[in-house]
């Protein structure tokens, strides 16, 4: 299998994705483009988003990600050309990036919280061992947490809501009243 690799840009939503794409595809030296691989779900949407452009593609703005794809059957056919993603496919990587992202989180909080930790030792646990430097991502990261938890927890509280208001629809509580009063 060829080794050959190829070049494309990504702009993603936040320094904090962007380590994550570093963590999952890290570079070979420091500063370098992320090694993209299509064993992953991310590095497979990478490869099915790449388009191809007629000459070089300008990518305005910050929180530019350089990649290399992987030269394989799927990107043969892009091979010495200039790629990009278009403003469509970079919406929906980003949204599948932070949809990733925020199920590894769940997961290791969750794998952590069972275990008896801390959640700000879960948090800096996360973020150590996935490399997220880049800014103080402490509290966004609670944060995230917290409304997930929230979350859930509405979802809870509406559904136990939604029983007991079906149970109670269900019994005839006025009926009984009714007989009493006769």
């Amino acid at each position: 299998m060829n080794c050959e690799m190829l070049d494309v840009k990504l702009k993603v939503d936040s320094p904090m994705m962007a380590d994550y794409l570093a963590y999952l595809f890290p570079p070979d030296s420091p500063g370098g483009p992320l090694k993209v691989y299509a064993r992953n779900s991310i590095g497979r949407l990478l490869v099915a988003h790449c388009k191809v452009a007629e000459g070089p593609v300008a990518l305005e703005g910050d929180k530019v990600v350089d990649l290399e794809l992987p030269s394989d059957i799927a990107t043969a056919p892009m091979r010495d050309k200039f790629l990009y993603y278009d403003k469509y496919s970079t919406v929906a990587l980003n949204m599948a990036i932070n949809a990733f992202f925020d199920i590894e989180l769940k997961q290791y909080y969750l794998a952590g919280y069972e275990l008896g930790v801390q959640k700000k030792n879960i948090v800096t646990a996360f973020i150590v061992s996935r490399g997220l430097f880049s800014t103080d991502y402490f509290d966004a990261l609670h944060k995230r947490i917290y409304r997930q938890s929230q979350q859930t927890l509405d979802k809870l509280v509406k559904k136990l809501i939604n029983k007991v208001d079906y149970i109670n629809s269900s019994i005839n509580i006025n009926g009984l009243k009714d007989d009493q009063n006769h």
